[in-house]
């Protein structure tokens, strides 16, 4: 049976899948224990950065984490405080590689 259109959006319905709000969870977990459990919704590049070295390089390796903490930085340069990278742009960014690493 050939997949249509419809299989496709079913595939990639990451709101709804279970994997997928795991994934989000544990990557704002790691934000709080790197803000001391406030809820800051910001932190310096730096600060972002030794999460990616400390949580996540083992789970989607080096090269990927360098991609994602580019691409971190390039927002971070982007967003109305330079330097400094939101909360949710992380969970969004890590989670789309943590979760196609692990779950695809």
């Amino acid at each position: 049976m050939e997949e249509g259109p419809e299989d496709d959006e079913d595939d990639m319905d990451l709101e709804n899948d279970p994997n997928w709000i795991k994934t989000q969870q544990q990557l704002r977990t790691m934000w709080s224990f790197k803000t001391g459990g406030s809820d800051d919704e910001w932190l310096v590049k730096d600060d972002v950065r030794q999460i990616l070295e400390e949580q996540l390089q083992c789970i989607i390796g080096t090269e990927k984490m360098c991609q994602l903490n580019d691409q971190l930085v390039e927002l971070a340069y982007a967003e109305p405080r330079v330097e400094w990278i939101s909360r949710d742009d992380f969970v969004d960014l890590a989670s789309a590689y943590v979760y196609f690493q692990m779950f695809d």
